[in-house]
């Protein structure tokens, strides 16, 4: 959420949907793939301010050339969003680019705020990892924050009645995360839990599995302590950094469609972990979680 009084705008680490960030952007035409103009409009964008996403779609409407349609020549119609952190960036983009020929063919385009669809009834979702670092990097500069990780466990997942019967079983990864920015004597600390199955029948699966949920885990730790920043901009220019303490962790899972529907961004890369023998038989916890701690400490 974001909000702005006079010249002090309010940043967190959440993904932004408030209408005034959301530019809906027409009266693009030419010969383009998506992809290419997603970049051509990332760059043009992106000098007025740290973006969050950039959306090209397709217009199934002809294109008028001279008041005739001219369905043969190729060139297609298209509309973006343009979605900013910054709502006072969102607004310079608007009044600067709007009317303007951004892609060089004298075409002007038009910008206006849209009011973003929110699939989940307006709830607040944290920013993934990936972009709560490229925001964090955007406004307090590289290596000014660090994040470790204070504890891990995992658990098995015992089947209920109703997946007894099931050869899948599961395990559960539960990370503590500590985010520190000492240049504002800050520090923050998230929970997170990930979860992944294995084929009880092929006890090969199981590695993977512990990794990909510690790696769920640490992501969502890490996320959760962002999301307890708050950055605090003033004039545009100078940033001061906050903690929300009211905020509470986020542990709700959410399915791989609605993750999809929230957020348009690679996920944290699953890597495959060996582990000791005892992997693949019964969890020994003291020794399972001092390697899992001690793995999660070299990814960070």
């Amino acid at each position: 959420m974001l909000a702005m009084a006079s010249n002090i705008e309010i940043i967190e680490f959440k993904i932004p949907e408030c209408k005034e960030n959301n530019l809906y952007v027409t009266g693009i035409k030419g010969c383009y793939e998506e992809g290419e103009l997603e970049m051509k409009f990332h760059e043009i964008f992106s000098k007025l301010g740290l973006l969050y996403d950039v959306q090209i779609k397709s217009s199934n409407f002809p294109v008028i050339v001279d008041n005739e349609e001219e369905p043969e020549t190729g060139v297609k119609s298209y509309y973006a969003f343009i979605k900013y952190y910054s709502t006072t960036a969102a607004n310079k983009a608007r009044h600067t680019l709007t009317g303007k020929p951004l892609l060089g063919n004298n075409q002007p385009i038009s910008i206006k705020v849209s009011t973003p669809k929110n699939p989940f009834g307006g709830r607040e979702y944290n920013l993934p990892i990936s972009k709560c670092r490229e925001l964090a990097n955007y406004y307090l500069g590289f290596n000014a924050y660090n994040i470790s990780v204070t504890s891990v466990t995992l658990d098995e997942i015992e089947p209920d009645e109703e997946t007894a019967a099931s050869t899948d079983k599961g395990v559960r990864c539960t990370c503590i995360a500590t985010l520190q920015i000492p240049g504002y004597e800050i520090q923050t600390e998230g929970i997170g839990i990930g979860e992944a199955s294995y084929s009880n029948s092929d006890r090969s699966t199981k590695g993977p599995a512990i990794g990909k949920a510690r790696k769920v885990a640490y992501g969502r730790a890490s996320e959760n302590a962002f999301s307890k920043v708050v950055l605090v901009i003033v004039g545009n220019s100078k940033v001061m950094v906050e903690v929300n303490n009211t905020q509470a962790d986020l542990l709700t899972f959410i399915n791989d469609n609605e993750q999809q529907e929230i957020i348009q961004v690679n996920q944290l890369e699953v890597e495959e972990v060996e582990f000791e023998e005892n992997c693949d038989g019964d969890i020994d916890d003291s020794e399972l979680d001092a390697q899992l701690l001690l793995d999660l400490e070299q990814d960070v």
